[in-house]
């Protein structure tokens, strides 16, 4: 099974949450600075940002991916669209996108245009607002 079943660890999620606005924060300097030249990285730190916050109520449910199998980051999602039904497909596929593209750009070297930033950074800022509200409520919860 690519999911381990763990102890629920809320300070594991508490402190990914607090990581979350310094990666919000360079993204929004690399925004400002050039856009075009940090395109790639951008969408690199938008993934992590949503990675980091499916990491973090898989934690707060008490479960975790197994780290030394491949495809690990598709079963993060996988798991957000199997347990958590506010996320509609067209969000989910939204981050399935962000990974193909991350994936893209760490392991073969491509490239992303400031235009594909611009056409999706709002969507994916709605997610990863999204995200961090039903975190808030799992938090409050547990």
């Amino acid at each position: 099974m690519d999911i381990i079943k763990i102890f629920p660890d809320k300070q594991k999620a508490l402190s990914l949450l607090d990581t979350l606005s310094v990666r919000l924060d360079l993204i929004a300097l690399m925004e400002k600075t050039d856009i075009s030249k940090y395109a790639s990285k951008i969408i690199e730190e938008y993934y992590e940002t949503v990675l980091e916050l499916i990491t973090a109520l898989m934690s707060l449910d008490g479960y975790k991916t197994r780290s030394d199998l491949t495809g690990s980051h598709i079963t993060t999602i996988k798991y957000l669209k199997a347990t958590y039904k506010e996320f509609t497909e067209g969000e989910v596929q939204l981050i399935d996108d962000f990974r193909e593209r991350r994936n893209g750009i760490k392991y073969y070297g491509k490239h992303i245009t400031a235009e594909y930033v611009k056409i999706y950074e709002s969507r994916i800022k709605q997610t990863i607002e999204k995200l961090k509200s039903v975190l808030k409520k799992r938090l409050s919860q547990s």
